[in-house]
């Protein structure tokens, strides 16, 4: 279930880039546009309960620790898909971030930064496995990230990044190997609601991506990404996604996404409300997004 539900989720992955290279605190830490930064506790994903595959899944709860630097330093991960928890336990050095993954994944991950706090390359390290991913940036806006298997390199492809503003407005596969995934996204946002938790939470909720949720099977999770430049400035309304796969057969998809917000009497994100169908589908995917602060 958690593969077609999140699954219809990223890379944004996406909102990729959504993430802001400043580490904010509990107190403090604005993004580019002044607006300061609330702070995420947990988050609660539920869905309607389905079945695929024999596997049952209605609910996701991501629960948050940070240091007195206002660092991610540990995220529980709780699916009610086969009781799964997963502990990320994140540490820091200098210039270089490592993340333990204690649960189901068998993976380290290892991220290089620059003077301005970027990720410029990431390492997936697994048993018998190594995935490297190189990022290039202009300024803050993050512009590409190429993946590099040398035992798959049918699956290497490199992603760029196109920006309006301050919003990450599109997302598309440049180069590729035959079985990579030939991938188009374009953005639309609300003008006058602002994307201000920290973590990105909408990260957690941009169901694009129908069979691999890349960064977050290579053991990256969606938090980090702040370290992948600026976030974009406002909430995003509307995600339209086409996927052209060969994995595994042709196969040749359209979602569009919807998205709704309410939020609580200090102004801050409460619930948002995800909408995404499949161009030939006859109802439409529906989730709920919980923000604890």
């Amino acid at each position: 279930m958690k593969k077609i539900v999140f699954s219809i989720v990223t890379i944004m992955m996406l909102l990729l880039a959504s993430c802001k290279s400043d580490t904010p605190t509990p107190s403090d830490g604005n993004q580019p546009g002044g607006e300061t930064v609330n702070v995420v506790r947990s988050i609660n994903i539920s869905y309607p309960p389905v079945s695929i595959g024999g596997i049952n899944s209605d609910f996701t709860r991501f629960e948050y620790e940070y240091d007195k630097k206002g660092r991610l330093t540990e995220i529980d991960w709780e699916d009610s898909e086969e009781n799964k928890e997963i502990d990320f336990d994140i540490f820091y050095d200098i210039n270089r971030i490592l993340v333990n993954i204690d649960g189901n994944f068998d993976y380290k991950s290892e991220m290089d930064l620059n003077a301005d706090n970027q990720v410029t390359k990431l390492q997936i390290k697994g048993k018998e496995s190594l995935t490297s991913v190189n990022f290039t940036y202009e300024g803050k806006k993050l512009k590409s990230h190429s993946f590099v298997n040398p035992k798959s390199p049918k699956l290497n492809h490199v992603e760029v990044f196109e920006w309006k503003g301050d919003n990450l407005v599109k997302i598309y596969t440049k180069e590729r190997g035959d079985l990579a995934d030939q991938v188009s996204i374009n953005i639309e946002y609300y003008p006058d609601l602002l994307n201000t938790c920290f973590p990105d939470i909408t990260q957690h909720f941009e169901f694009m991506h129908l069979e691999n949720n890349r960064m977050e099977n290579y053991g990256l999770v969606p938090e980090l990404r702040y370290l992948m430049g600026m976030r974009s400035r406002n909430l995003p309304k509307k995600v339209v996604t086409e996927i052209i796969s060969e994995f595994g057969g042709h196969k040749h998809f359209v979602f569009t996404t919807d998205i709704s917000y309410s939020f609580d009497d200090k102004g801050r994100l409460d619930i948002a409300q995800i909408s995404t169908k499949e161009k030939n589908a006859t109802k439409p995917l529906k989730s709920e997004v919980k923000v604890n602060y």
